[in-house]
């Protein structure tokens, strides 16, 4: 479905294409969601209330090949609205157990795969993971 059509159908709630496009796009911004959140369950509704914000503002998009961005742009801003409505803007520096910044080898991170990479971004405190 081009980009056109899929936001035409999107302005008329074409339960087929809002159907669609959650298959096709939910996985990325669901992704995205896991980045901000603390956890799964806090991550799917982020991602919940991400597509109905996208369902509503559908409208307002001017061009239609700025979908995919568009998204993930409300995407990141919701998770920042949940976790600002938390209280979760704190750094969290104060929690870390440390008193003196640690130096890393650079090739430690590089050596790490993704998934040993994403499991510690996630062991993060909320800000410190935000950033």
């Amino acid at each position: 479905m081009d980009s056109s059509t899929l936001t035409d159908a999107l302005q008329r709630a074409d339960t087929r294409a809002q159907r669609w496009l959650y298959d096709t796009h939910a996985p990325a911004l669901y992704a995205i969601c896991l980045r901000y959140m603390p956890d799964e369950a806090r991550a799917q509704d982020c991602l919940q209330e991400t597509f109905i914000t996208i369902y509503r503002k559908v409208g307002e998009l001017r061009e239609a090949v700025a979908l995919e961005g568009w998204m993930r742009r409300i995407t990141v801003n919701t998770c920042l609205m949940a976790l600002r409505k938390d209280g979760r803007r704190d750094l969290g520096l104060d929690n870390l157990g440390v008193d003196e910044p640690v130096a890393m080898d650079a090739d430690a991170v590089s050596a790490m795969s993704a998934d040993e990479l994403f499991t510690t971004v996630r062991q993060l405190p909320d800000g410190l993971r935000e950033v």
